[in-house]
This record gives C-alpha cells, sequence and structure tokens, in this order.
C-alpha cells in the first residue's frame, strides 16, 4: 500500500499533467476563447485525485500490477475526455480525438522532462514550461486550424478517435521505456521520442489536409451538377417557350373573337385557362429552375 506522502507525490505528478493536458488542448483545438475555458478547469481537477485513488485501490490486487500503468491512464483519458465534452461542448468521438492528440504532445512532454536529473519540483516547473513554449509553437504554426478541421470531419469521427488512440498509447509505451533505457542511450532516446512526436503531427496535417483537397473537390462536383440541372431546365423552359408562343397566338385569335361577340362569361374562362395552363407549362420550371441557381 503507498504511503501517504506517495499519494501526495502522486497527485502532484498528475494534477501537473493534466494542467499539462489543459494547455495542449487549447492549442489543438485552435481555441480563443481561452479564458472562458480556464474558468471550466476545476472539474478537471478532480480528475488526478481519482486517479491517485484509483491506483491505491489497484495496489491491493496483486494480478493487476503489471497493469496499473496503463489501466490508470485508460481511466484518466476518459476522464479527460468527458471533461473536454462538457467544456467544448463536442461529440464523444470528436472529445476523445481531441483529448488523445493534447495526450501525444503531453506524454511526449513528460517523456523528456521526467528524465532530467533535477529535483522534483524544478521538473514540475520544467514539465509545465515545455507545455506551454510547445503550444504557443503550435499555435504559430497553425495546427491547431488543421486538427479542428480533421476534427470537424462528419463522416467517421470514430476511425480519428482510434487512430490517436493507437498513437497516444505508443507514446505511453515509449515512456514506460524510459526507465530501463540506459544512461549513455538517453541522448538518442531523446531524440527518438522527439522525431515521434513530430513524425504524428505531421501525419495529423497530412490526414487533415486530404480531407480537406476531398470536400473541395466534392463541393467543385455539386457545383458542376447545380449548373448541368440549371442548363437542362433551360433547355426544357425554352421548348415550352417555343410551343407556348404557337398556343398563345391561337388563344389571342379566340380571345379577340370572344370580345367582339361580347361574351365576357367565356371570356373570363377562357383568361383563366390561359393563366392556368401558364402555371403548369412554364411557371413551376421557371420557379424550380431560379431555385437551382439561386444554390450555394
Amino acid at each position: 500500500m503507498p504511503s501517504l506522502s506517495d499519494l501526495l507525490v502522486g497527485y502532484l505528478d498528475g494534477l501537473t499533467g493534466h494542467l499539462a493536458l489543459a494547455v495542449y488542448l487549447l492549442a489543438v483545438t485552435d481555441e480563443r476563447a481561452v479564458w472562458r475555458r480556464l474558468k471550466k478547469l476545476p472539474p478537471l481537477l478532480l480528475s488526478p485525485l481519482i486517479s491517485v485513488l484509483l491506483a491505491a485501490g489497484l495496489h491491493t490486487v496483486p494480478a493487476l500490477e503489471k497493469s496499473l500503468y496503463f489501466i490508470n491512464s485508460f481511466a484518466i483519458l476518459i476522464m479527460c475526455t468527458l471533461w473536454v465534452q462538457w467544456a467544448w461542448r463536442f461529440g464523444f468521438w470528436q472529445s476523445f480525438a481531441a483529448t488523445c492528440m493534447a495526450g501525444i504532445f503531453q506524454v511526449a512532454d513528460a517523456t523528456l522532462s521526467m528524465m532530467v536529473p533535477i529535483p522534483f519540483a524544478a521538473a514540475i516547473g520544467l514539465h509545465l514550461g515545455i507545455s506551454a513554449a510547445a503550444s504557443l509553437l503550435l499555435y504559430k504554426l497553425q495546427f491547431g486550424r488543421w486538427f479542428r478541421l480533421l476534427l470537424d470531419n462528419k463522416s467517421s469521427p470514430w476511425r480519428i478517435a482510434l487512430l490517436l488512440f493507437a498513437l497516444e498509447a505508443a507514446m505511453e509505451m515509449f515512456l514506460q521505456l524510459a526507465f530501463g533505457i540506459q544512461p549513455r542511450l538517453l541522448t538518442f532516446y531523446y531524440l527518438l521520442v522527439l522525431a515521434m512526436v513530430i513524425l504524428m503531427a505531421v501525419l495529423i496535417v497530412h490526414l487533415a489536409q486530404r480531407f480537406d483537397t476531398a470536400r473541395k473537390m466534392q463541393a467543385q462536383q455539386d457545383i458542376i451538377t447545380q449548373q448541368r440541372l440549371y442548363e437542362q431546365d433551360l433547355e426544357i423552359i425554352r421548348r415550352e417557350v417555343r410551343t407556348f408562343r404557337h398556343d398563345y397566338k391561337n388563344l389571342l385569335a379566340s380571345l379577340s373573337e370572344q370580345a367582339e361577340k361580347g361574351e365576357l362569361e367565356k371570356l373570363r374562362h377562357t383568361l383563366s385557362e390561359l393563366d392556368a395552363g401558364f402555371d403548369r407549362r412554364l411557371g413551376k420550371k421557371i420557379q424550380a429552375s431560379t431555385q437551382i441557381g439561386n444554390l450555394q
């Protein structure tokens, strides 16, 4: 059973990780109303406390000792996802994807900062400092704009979420491997972690660009289809006008004859048929073509 001091250190470590995660969430979601999100931060701070209590409880089950870290990490991921869903008003899969993306950066940050031989308090400051600097860089590179574009893909949000979950799990494995790295290989390990997180970020931007290209191509195809429908309607109207012009001359002759004879009732009936015939043959087609032409 962990001691009280171990639980306190675990809570402070988890609290630092959650604060860093929140900073990365602001960056990957391209959040501009930062203060509005930060006002919703307090409920998130319950997660590290629950995590510490969960870890203490799992320590009493020897069979789960080897998988304790991964169970705890997954529980934290779900709790953070629920917080994002509440704070950002995202759907579950969108919240899960955003949390995993921020988690990738946060775990890489923790991996780099924890291996530096400095006191615990200084390590906390280093972790938060790296997260703030990296988040500003992500803002500068407009990473969040591309990620939000990918996040807004309504067709299959769960696929993006599961992909990011797999990448986040890979970063968690790198963090665990750090404890077995020989000191002479630490520099190479740092470079490998840094390269991995950069490649993951580039992959996300590439997927977002492909999605953006496909969306633009679909929009162009929709415009072409709209124009074809508009042209077809105009051709039908042109043919109807030609036919109606011939019938219109005959109707005028009939109206003139009825007017000369003083047949007002027949004249009204013929005019009514003329008006109804126009709406039936041309009016509705003109209205439909106008609506197609107004489509954006």
